[in-house]
């Protein structure tokens, strides 16, 4: 096994060679690796590099990389069939003697593609013919091995480490990796086979071939199982046991190749299944083998669990004494939590990871095997997907597809007996009339539940269709064994547990090496008949049956599973305190995050302090988020991106535009607040709209004391044409707007303002300190500077972001750029003048800034919008403003199409509130909207009523009622108000 890497020059001219620093860009990378030897070959169109590892006896001898002009061949191999291919290439009394790249070398030299339907083992390999002018890159059918690849300037770059290629090619970084490792919440790490968290670097996917020429590349799949493997049919259990035995200790024989070998024990079924297999064929030469396994912190109290155990040491103890030659390590990473543990995870992986404590405690375990001497670890960590899998639903279906009713009530009651579960349960579950299918799927909740992917790029990369596609996929209990053969090779898995496994091994020195994942065993277990899988009440089989007297019987004896990583939350609760700190600071730091929805999670962080209250998934979802802040702070870091965009050095102008209208109670606090601002290049607008008290003389007084004042004066005629003659007059860059019984905090347009130019976005808004009718302060604030992309600021006005309650319609808590504003002006009616401007605003804005500082001061007044009543001719303003709003939001490329139907149930809501119990109201609904319009509002409310998911059936029934009589509406709903009334009364 060895670290490849290197360079090759696609267009070989005469003049044309290699750029300058290449071998130093590499050798600085692989420093860090864990490499008993280093070996080099350069020419001035092809570079490569090989850091061999000792793993087996053979690689002492490993002679990489060959340079046989015009071939070049680099390798990363440990072969498991070297005697069958000793007796292909007619080498067999000498194939002992050879290393495992020489015997990769010439298999392939002589037999090309027909090779690698020949060769077994973990391998990746370039081969590079100059005289043909390609090169080959292969990884094995499994995946254990990989090669990252990417072409840039016609030069193929190809390591197994991404770091090197991502400096070598300037990749920035990869929007759909990224968006999508967030947006899946679980565990998953990846969407697809290829890509990277970097543009254009790409990973071999397993069982494939990319051919790189000049011409471009061709991917091509060698290894296809699900096409080629037959299914098996055998006489009886007992023929499939020995059939399986024999393919699974080969798997676990060939894997045993060096002097030491250890193995990672649990008390599950897989690893203690390889470590039983290694301990038998072990036991005939005398040797033995170090096992190791995770535990708990001395100190952690363990909780009583029916189906699980927390600490496995004493079924791993059992286990080591049943076996006889099995000696126990037990890991506990005393004073290390996932979030203390991340930095060196992240810099092992070269990217973020998920399954956080895992990532610790398995290259903990590696590191000290090999300060024990063993350089091969058995572990079973594909098994629960091939040896020891089952899924009773898939097997009922099966039956149930097969219509061996007989057999599936039989198998019904075997199951409920050993299971402990009521027969009439199990069948009501399974006959059962099928769940409705939530109206919801493949919406936000549903495909990305609670995590903190910043939504706007979910639309932008096409991530919901990826996830809803992988959901389809591999969700449900509703699948067929069929589609359960398709898992056992699928390339997801395989790649995800091989990538991991590839760079421990590059860390540690030590080769993990899995028999549940051997080719060999995954065409095995895709042959078997879907019954030999569950039988009788009996789940696990090809283990629990098949391995019955090679297996300790206390593993049997009881139904329960491990639970690692079970002192996940108790680590990260004895230092709380400092990393829940470092989170909401980084939070902070990265408000303006491309990927993660960083106000979003510092607001769920903010809310609870209490460890207790979060579940493992809740904190490894923070985990991970903050993994991938970092990442991107890394990456601005190494590109030299400065975290902050400079500031411009002219100092801009901010017109404040008041409008004036009997407000001389409160009209001198409203400009003393203005004039008293941080930020002092202002200008203000006072307009007296036609004002009957003293509002204009005071306007007047302040123009002649302070410069930065100017006063209009014009005839009464509503808020929306008094802004508009400002914005008609006004000289500013920006242009904020106060109303004259308020008033704002002297920071209010300097914090604005730098957050502005800070994230280069061209509105801002900030928190209101609220007053409401009582006099009490009803202030809810986080303190904390949102960064929106895209149109989410306008989501969360709409209903369906995440933070509802942050950006109001309100044009006086912002501040707007004027290129933003432009020739723009208010609609000219007299109630819901901020409606539109601010929408359209929010629209055309392509994101923004939220600073969630109280700084702007409203007091809520009884003769407010709110509490007035509307006439007809508020009601046609009413759908005025609505109709333009409904035709933006409709016909929008920049939201998703919930946030129309979100407001269009609204608007249809205010509709009915206004016309029922109002005679002949509806006729004057029909009037004012047009039966065009009233056409296509039904039309379009027969959807959102028919996918609203929180809708019950009664209230669904109602309003589809409501889209065709007003009345029996109004009269439906008027007698559930009384049995509502009635049913309290009751109680």
């Amino acid at each position: 096994m060895s670290a490849v890497w290197g360079a090759v020059l696609l267009e070989r001219t005469e003049h044309k060679k290699l750029p300058e620093g290449i071998p130093a860009a590499f050798r600085r990378h692989f420093s860090e690796c864990v490499i008993d030897r280093v070996e080099e070959t350069e020419t001035e169109s092809v570079y490569m590099g090989c850091g061999i590892q000792y793993f087996t006896p053979e690689a002492v001898r490993e002679k990489l990389p060959v340079a046989a002009e015009p071939v070049y061949f680099n390798a990363d191999v440990v072969l498991d069939n070297r005697k069958e291919i000793g007796d292909i290439l007619g080498i067999a009394e000498d194939v002992a003697q050879i290393p495992d790249g020489e015997l990769l070398y010439r298999m392939y030299s002589e037999r090309g593609e027909k090779a690698l339907q020949e060769l077994l083992g973990a391998y990746a390999f370039i081969f590079h013919d100059a005289k043909k002018g390609q090169t080959d890159l292969v990884i094995d059918a499994v995946g254990d091995r990989m090669i990252y690849y990417a072409v840039h300037q016609q030069v193929l770059y190809f390591s197994s480490l991404l770091m090197p290629l991502a400096e070598l090619t300037g990749a920035g970084l990869n929007d759909r990796w990224l968006t999508d490792f967030l947006a899946m919440d679980h565990l998953f790490m990846i969407n697809e086979t290829e890509e990277t968290p970097f543009e254009n670097i790409y990973r071999v996917a397993p069982a494939c071939i990319v051919r790189v020429t000049s011409e471009g590349l061709h991917k091509e799949k060698y290894w296809n199982p699900e096409r080629t493997v037959k299914p098996l049919r055998l006489k009886n259990d007992e023929e499939y046991q020995e059939a399986f035995r024999k393919v699974f200790t080969e798997a676990v024989k060939c894997r045993m190749r060096g002097e030491q070998i250890s193995a990672l024990l649990s008390g599950g079924y897989d690893s203690t299944a390889v470590t039983a297999i290694a301990s038998r064929l072990l036991q005939k030469t005398g040797k033995r083998i170090a096992a190791y396994t995770s535990v708990p912190l001395a100190d952690y109290k363990e909780k009583q669990d029916e189906f699980y155990v927390e600490n496995e040491r004493e079924i791993v103890e059992e286990t080591c004494r049943f076996l006889g030659n099995v000696e126990p390590h037990y890991v506990s990473m005393e004073g290390v939590n996932p979030w203390n543990g991340h930095y060196a995870g992240m810099k092992r992986f070269e990217m973020p990871y998920k399954s956080s404590l895992n990532f610790l405690w398995i290259p903990e375990c590696m590191k000290l095997a090999r300060l024990q001497g063993s350089r091969i670890m058995l572990n079973g960590s594909y098994g629960n997907t091939t040896v020891s899998y089952e899924n009773i639903q898939v097997y009922f279906n099966e039956l149930k597809r097969r219509k061996r009713y007989v057999r599936l009530f039989r198998e019904i009651n075997c199951f409920a007996k050993t299971y402990g579960f009521d027969t009439t349960y199990v069948k009501k579950q399974l006959f059962g009339r099928e769940k409705k299918r939530n109206a919801d799927e493949g919406k936000w909740t549903s495909l990305y539940r609670k995590s903190f992917v910043r939504p706007s790029i979910v639309k932008r990369t096409g991530c919901d269709e990826r996830i809803g596609t992988l959901n389809q996929q591999f969700g449900g209990d509703g699948k067929s064994h069929n589609q359960q053969r398709k898992w056992m090779m699928h390339d997801l898995s395989l790649r995800q547990i091989g990538e991991i496994a590839q760079k421990n091994s590059l860390a540690t020195g030590v080769i993990l090496r899995d028999p549940t994942k051997d080719k060999r065993v995954i065409e095995f277990c895709m042959s078997l008949p879907f019954d030999q899988f569950q039988k009788q009440g009996e789940g696990r089989r090809l283990v629990s049956r098949y391995l019955r007297d090679y297996m300790p019987p206390h593993i049997f004896a009881k139904r329960y599973q491990g639970r690692q990583s079970a002192d996940f939350v108790y680590r990260l609760a004895l230092d709380w305190d400092n990393i829940r700190s470092t989170w909401l600071q980084q939070c902070k730091d990265c408000a303006d995050s491309r990927y993660v929805d960083a106000g979003y999670e510092y607001v769920q962080l903010k809310k609870e302090a209490d460890i207790e209250k979060y579940s493992q998934m809740d904190l490894t979802r923070h985990v991970y988020t903050q993994m991938v802040l970092e990442y991107e702070k890394q990456y601005a870091k190494r590109r030299g991106i400065p975290a902050d965009i400079p500031t411009a050095t002219k100092t801009p102008l901010i017109s404040v535009v008041v409008p004036v209208y009997n407000s001389e109670e409160t009209l001198e606090r409203c400009v003393d607040s203005i004039r008293a601002q941080t930020y002092h290049n202002l200008e203000v607008w006072l307009v007296n709209d036609g004002s009957t008290d003293g509002s204009g003389r005071i306007c007047d007084s302040y123009a002649e004391t302070d410069n930065r004042i100017k006063v209009i004066h014009k005839s009464n005629s509503g808020v929306a044409k008094a802004r508009n003659a400002a914005l008609d007059v006004l000289n500013g860059d920006y242009v904020g707007f106060v109303d004259a019984d308020d008033f704002i905090y002297p920071e209010m347009y300097e914090a604005l303002l730098e957050n502005i130019r800070k994230y280069n976005v061209l509105m801002a808004g900030c928190g209101v300190e609220c007053i409401n009718y009582e006099g009490e302060n009803i202030t809810a604030c986080s303190d904390f500077t949102f960064r929106y992309r895209g149109a989410e600021m306008l989501e969360t006005v709409l209903g369906y972001g995440r933070r509802t309650a942050l950006v109001s319609i309100s044009v006086w808590n912002k501040l707007y750029s004027r290129e933003l504003i432009k020739e723009r002006r208010f609609m000219e009616v007299q109630k819901y003048e901020d409606l539109e401007f601010t929408w359209s605003m929010l629209h055309e804005a392509d994101g923004g800034v939220f600073v969630d500082r109280p700084l702007y001061h409203y007091e809520m007044k009884q003769t407010g919008l709110h509490n007035c009543k509307y006439g007809a001719q508020e009601f046609r303003e009413f759908l005025l403003v609505e109709q333009k709003l409904l035709q933006l939001l409709k016909h929008s490329d920049r939201i998703r199409k919930e946030g129309y139907h979100s407001h269009l149930a609204y608007y249809y809501t205010e509709l009915l509130d206004w016309l029922c119990g109002k005679k002949g109201m509806l006729e004057f609904r029909e009037r004012c909207l047009g039966r065009k319009a009233m056409a296509e509002i039904r039309t379009d409310m027969f959807e959102v009523i028919r996918n609203e998911s929180r809708m019950g059936k009664k209230e669904r029934w109602i309003r589809y009622v409501s889209l065709y009589s007003t009345g029996s509406y109004d009269l439906l709903r008027r007698c559930q108000s009384m049995v509502r009334r009635y049913r309290r009364k009751r109680k």
